[in-house]
């Protein structure tokens, strides 16, 4: 019996010496773990840069369109599907073709007369056949329009531009803001007594486009179509969150 009390004394003592072994190693484990990352992050340092761009349009986006009015819904469409032919051809003049030419709206509705303790009434039908029309030839966007309303458009809701090929102009402003991103890092690592190592991480964080966008009440094109509005200059921006090792 003594020797079975022994026996079990000995065995609860190095259970606990083991017991006591492992959570020993694992908070010294944890420690090391933590006073690394403690230590990997001072040689660490995280910048933002910013890339700003501005880049002559070369394509506008007109959405202008043909609304007419009759008694009769066929009778309206009719009469828009004539006004809208002539329409195209002059937009065809001045070197719009199919693939540039986009219908974004085609309706026939109602128009309705409302009187006091009456039900609604129809008076007559209006058809809408709005289209977006991608012009390149900005020197002549004026002129086009101008054409484009005297052959019968009597909606020209929008005048958009912008630039068509977006990927080159994309990848400049990223290459600039990475490079702002780099020109902060030196100055941080020197002021601090380092250099700049390796790029350990590097994210996009914000990207803003702006394409100049003209509303018909800014163009005022009823008293003066020839002359539209002028592209200016579309803005591209990127945001970049850059991490450096540091020597």
């Amino acid at each position: 019996m003594h020797n079975w009390l022994k026996r079990t004394g000995v065995a609860m003592v190095v259970s606990g010496a083991l017991v006591f072994g492992v959570l020993g190693v694992g908070n010294v484990t944890q420690s090391s773990i933590a006073y690394a990352a403690s230590e990997q992050q001072r040689d660490l340092i995280s910048v933002t840069g910013v890339g700003k761009l501005e880049v002559e349009p070369d394509i506008a986006y007109v959405n202008l369109g043909v609304v007419t009015k009759a008694v009769e819904a066929s009778a309206a469409q009719e009469l828009n599907a004539t006004a809208f032919d002539k329409v195209k051809k002059a937009l065809e003049s001045y070197g719009v073709q199919a693939k540039d030419l986009k219908t974004v709206e085609f309706s026939v509705q109602p128009q309705y007369q409302y009187k006091d303790n009456e039900e609604p009434k129809i008076v007559s039908y209006q058809a809408t056949h709005n289209v977006l029309v991608n012009y390149r030839d900005l020197t002549k966007l004026g002129k086009m329009v101008d054409a484009a309303s005297k052959a019968g458009a009597n909606r020209i809701n929008q005048i958009s531009f912008d630039v068509e090929n977006k990927d080159s102009v994309e990848t400049t402003v990223l290459e600039k803001a990475v490079a702002h991103a780099k020109k902060k890092a030196e100055a941080l690592a020197k002021a601090s007594g380092r250099t700049l190592d390796v790029v350990v991480n590097i994210t996009e964080s914000g990207y803003d486009y702006s394409p100049i966008r003209y509303q018909a009440e800014m163009m005022k094109m009823d008293s003066a179509p020839s002359s539209a509005p002028q592209g200016g200059q579309v803005k591209l921006q990127s945001t970049v969150q850059v991490v450096y090792a540091l020597k």
